[in-house]
């Protein structure tokens, strides 16, 4: 076995986890099986199209010869699309130029990217591409950032509750119906399958909030109105300690699904789950981190030198080699740290900003080690998608910074327009609600 299979396998460490994504977007890119479902799929829905295969080396020697931004998954996730775009580029030129296209073996070619792309091609009279123009083209497109990222949003299935009872006193609900949780215990962490927005009087004042619909409900709460008021007023009242009077769904049934799409004065996350017992919604960024080519590239070299370190604890810095230095961490930590204070990102759920400007000085004086270390962190907490904290102990910070939450109730909350906002699947259509902060 590989020297890396063997240290794996004999590890003390728990996975880190970074190292669980990576494997997870591993496999969610693997096609072998898959690739030939969905064209299978794609040929009984499209008899009359033409379905063109694809090497991923392609894309990948495309983007090294011709000096194209490097792929890092640790920044963002835009580079599934500018991957896509490659492909469709370099596929359809290596098709029409060998595949469907007969030639005799003796005749003068070459496969090789630069070759290829570095002249014109012709597939008969037609011309596939022209390399005066089509070059400068797709390397104007492929640096483009303006790319749609878009989630499935969906309602909650599967498991009601945590499946372990908890002690008698503890829990949510009852073992079975009717035996009291205060003398039997119970179950807890019951799974919310949707949320809805609620305006309803407490203790005189109006309020709006998010309220969870439980699982165990949620069918009975879409078809009853008496039960779904009942059901909302119960369950504000198990988080208040005033009197709820006149609930009321202001945006009547429409309820707001797992990964919805908030938009906090203008700064985007998804709704990831509840916490607290519903009292405060787990938020996640939908906005992704851009940063210029040079800092990419000094990023993508951080990572190479991280997964490096992983595989051998001995590996030592070497800055010939790896290209990085103590100077460029810190300018890169300089960078993230204004990119935290810029007017967008201000608005950012656990924004991190004081943490880092009140750390600079320690960021200088460790070793460069912990530096890699807290740029990948600091990196982590701008990246679309990041759920739970980071770890910011050594510049003095907490070690779950940045977790993004907003309180249920949007009475108390610091932004003026928060709104519901639903995307089609393409990204390119979207509808959003009115401001629920006018509700209040």
């Amino acid at each position: 076995i590989t020297k890396e299979k063997y240290e794996r396998l004999t590890r003390s460490t728990p996975f880190t986890e970074n190292e669980k994504l990576g494997f997870i977007n591993r496999q969610l890119v693997e096609t072998r099986q898959s690739m030939k479902a969905v064209t299978q799929l794609l040929k009984n829905l499209y008899p009359d199209t033409e379905i063109v295969y694809v090497k991923a080396k392609l894309a990948a020697d495309f983007k090294n010869e011709f000096g194209l931004a490097p792929k890092s998954r640790i920044i963002n996730d835009l580079h599934h699309a500018k991957d896509a775009y490659l492909n469709v580029v370099a596929g359809n030129v290596y098709n029409e130029r060998f595949t469907k296209k007969w030639f005799n073996i003796n005749q003068k070619y070459s496969m090789k990217t630069k070759v290829l792309f570095g002249n014109d091609v012709k597939n008969g009279d037609e011309l596939v591409w022209d390399s005066k123009t089509d070059l400068k083209t797709v390397k104007a497109t492929y640096n483009k950032n303006n790319i749609h990222l878009t989630r499935y949003a969906f309602c909650q299935k599967g498991g009601l509750f945590n499946q372990m009872p908890v002690k008698k006193g503890q829990g949510q609900i009852p073992l079975k119906k009717g035996m009291d949780i205060n003398k039997y215990g119970g179950y807890n962490k019951v799974s919310a399958s949707f949320f809805v927005v609620a305006k309803y009087l407490r203790g005189g004042k109006t309020e709006v909030s998010f309220v969870p619909v439980e699982l165990m409900v949620s069918e009975k709460f879409m078809t009853d109105d008496t039960f779904a008021l009942g059901y909302l007023k119960s369950v504000l009242e198990g988080m208040n300690t005033k009197k709820i009077e006149n609930v009321e769904m202001p945006l009547g049934r429409r309820i707001v699904k797992i990964k919805s799409v908030l938009s906090l004065d203008g700064y985007k996350v998804w709704i990831n789950s509840k916490s607290n017992g519903g009292k405060i919604l787990v938020l996640t960024s939908a906005e992704s981190l851009v940063l210029p080519l040079d800092y990419l590239e000094y990023v993508k070299k951080i990572e190479n030198y991280s997964e490096k370190k992983k595989i051998n604890r001995n590996f030592m810095h070497d800055s010939a080699n790896d290209n990085l230095s103590r100077d460029g961490n810190i300018k890169l930590f300089d960078l993230l740290t204004d990119k935290l204070n810029s007017n967008h990102l201000k608005k950012m759920p656990g924004n991190q900003y004081e943490t880092l400007l009140n750390g600079r000085e320690i960021f200088v004086g460790l070793d460069f080690d912990k530096q890699i270390t807290t740029l990948l962190n600091c990196i982590s907490l701008l990246k679309s998608g990041r759920a739970g904290g980071c770890d910011l102990k050594t510049i003095d910070g907490k070690s779950a910074s940045g977790v993004l939450t907003l309180g249920a109730n949007l009475s108390s909350c610091k932004y003026k327009d928060i709104r519901i906002v639903d995307y089609s699947s393409s990204g390119l259509f979207k509808n959003e609600s009115c401001n629920l902060m006018e509700l209040v």
